[in-house]
């Protein structure tokens, strides 16, 4: 309900304004203009006389547009002053409405009626263009969060192996006001990471082994933890406290843990790969060493043998002569 304030010497007159006006605003009662300074301030509508005791209303008029700037209160002035130079200094000291008395009471009550209704109005569409900025803003700071999300992926691809990816995955959340921790699992080793890529403390350790099983997300307090596969991601300290960008933020940081997880598994398989070919590359290169050994042994094996033969019919001749 908008508020009304009435600044009126007479009590009969400020009677027949609060009885016609009741219903429709809070109303306060002033009854000269020193008091009304105190009042006015906090007033959408002022119903002020343009006279008491030898003070016109212009020094009011003036103190509210310095106070309230383009939101100073509407002033209605009622006066039996009905000279074009009184008019006219009403209107350049804030006056909206400038009503003579006599005046019909109804006529008057659907005026100030007006005026609530265009204020209401003025309300409505600079709440509506607040609401609008505010969309805009939250809007701009998701766009902003998904194009971190879609640069942070395609750098955490480029990862040769698993230090780098963590470094690159909790620097570009740091980046964007998102301080983070993140536990790597294989078998039975764990490695964390904070956000400044060092290996977690003890704290960090307790709180991953307690919450990491708590599903895919789990809040608590202010902090929140991503788990994700072998990988869990915990989120210390998020600058976007909103509830729009830190669903968003909640929302990019999971998908960006995804493919986290996916490149995590992929270099894993790759290190697997490369032990299991060196293995197999050494056992070729022992296997053609024992075969070159062997080679070797059975070509002198042969090559011995046919010296033997060869001196063998020599012998046999030098035997008969001695015989002979």
């Amino acid at each position: 309900m908008l508020r009304l304030l009435i600044i009126e010497a007479e009590d009969t007159q400020a009677e027949i304004f609060q009885l016609a006006l009741d219903e429709h605003f809070e109303i306060k009662r002033a009854h000269d203009f020193a008091s009304a300074k105190l009042l006015i301030k906090d007033c959408d509508i002022v119903i002020s006389d343009w006279q008491i005791n030898q003070q016109t209303a212009a020094c009011l008029a003036s103190k509210v547009k310095k106070h309230q700037h383009d939101k100073f209160p509407v002033l209605i002035v009622v006066s039996q002053d009905n000279r074009e130079s009184s008019m006219i200094a009403a209107y350049n000291n804030g006056a909206t409405f400038y009503i003579t008395r006599p005046y019909k009471v109804i006529q008057f009550t659907e005026c100030v009626l007006a005026v609530k209704s265009q204020i209401e109005t003025l309300a409505q569409i600079r709440h509506d263009r607040e609401q609008t900025a505010l969309s805009t803003q939250t809007a701009l700071g998701q766009c902003t969060l998904y194009g971190m999300g879609m640069d942070l992926t395609a750098s955490l691809i480029k990862a040769k192996d698993e230090a780098t990816l963590a470094k690159k995955l909790l620097g570009g959340l740091r980046l964007n006001g998102i301080h983070a921790a993140i536990e790597m699992t294989y078998q039975d080793t764990r490695t964390i990471y904070d956000s400044d890529d060092k290996q977690g403390d003890e704290n960090l350790e307790e709180v991953f082994s307690v919450l990491r099983g708590q599903g895919r997300c789990y809040r608590f307090g202010q902090r929140c933890i991503l788990t994700e596969g072998d990988m869990s991601l915990l989120l210390k300290h998020v600058v976007h406290t909103e509830d729009d960008l830190y669903e968003t933020t909640l929302d990019v940081c999971y998908k960006v843990l995804m493919v986290a997880q996916s490149h995590y598994v992929n270099l894993r398989e790759r290190h697997v790969l490369e032990h299991t070919q060196h293995e197999i590359a050494r056992l070729i290169e022992g296997s053609q060493q024992q075969v070159r050994s062997r080679t070797v042994t059975y070509e002198e094996d042969t090559d011995g043998r046919d010296q033997d033969t060869a001196t063998a019919p020599g012998r046999a001749r030098l035997l008969d002569m001695e015989r002979f």
